[in-house]
């Protein structure tokens, strides 16, 4: 039988004996009136002392101050800083590949018609239609037209094209260069790697 039983039964018996010494046949021997107690009655009050029995007394008052309550609030936790921001990829950008034909610093004949074609890589967000075109902007013209289309169909972001000028070489020896850049079909000129002719 555990401890715990063994102090209830003691407490109830005890109890009990108080109850019985307050019955009614004793109060008659002494002489004084007290009304019967029915079973309820004395239910009743076992079960009030019961519980007054078993109850913790209350806890002694400390003089410290109580802490202020601490509640709980929705603050969102920090958010890293090294977290990397992505930036918006431009609509008109592109990387020059290498020169499929004729590379920079070739000799060509006095007078010779040639066809210089470079290879280049849409790296913008939009892709490039029959509208996109290859422009002379400054330099030694060489008989270039001013525009030549890029391409007769799309070049998607990521894809590659190769784009031909047909050129005449000047009638006097010497080095000569010519300059190009790309049109959008809206009209934005644009270099390659960071806006830079080719």
């Amino acid at each position: 039988m555990s401890t715990s039983r063994k102090l209830y039964l003691l407490i109830i018996t005890a109890l009990f004996l108080s109850i019985a010494c307050n019955l009614p046949f004793m109060a008659q021997q002494t002489g004084t009136a007290t009304p019967a107690l029915n079973a309820t009655d004395i239910a009743q009050t076992v079960i009030a002392q019961l519980r007054t029995a078993t109850e913790a007394p209350p806890a002694a008052q400390t003089t410290a101050p109580a802490a202020p309550a601490v509640t709980a609030t929705d603050t969102p936790a920090p958010q890293p800083t090294d977290t990397p921001t992505q930036t918006q990829r431009p609509c008109n950008q592109a990387v020059f590949i290498t020169d499929v034909t004729i590379p920079d610093g070739s000799d060509i004949q006095t007078g010779a018609s040639f066809t210089k074609t470079w290879r280049l890589q849409n790296t913008g967000s939009c892709t490039w239609t029959s509208g996109y075109h290859v422009v002379f902007v400054n330099g030694d013209r060489m008989n270039s037209p001013d525009a030549v289309s890029v391409t007769g169909g799309t070049v998607p972001t990521g894809g590659t094209v190769d784009v031909s000028v047909t050129l005449t070489a000047p009638a006097a020896p010497g080095t000569y260069r010519g300059n190009y850049r790309l049109r959008s079909s809206d009209g934005v000129v644009f270099g390659v790697g960071g806006g830079v002719s080719f």
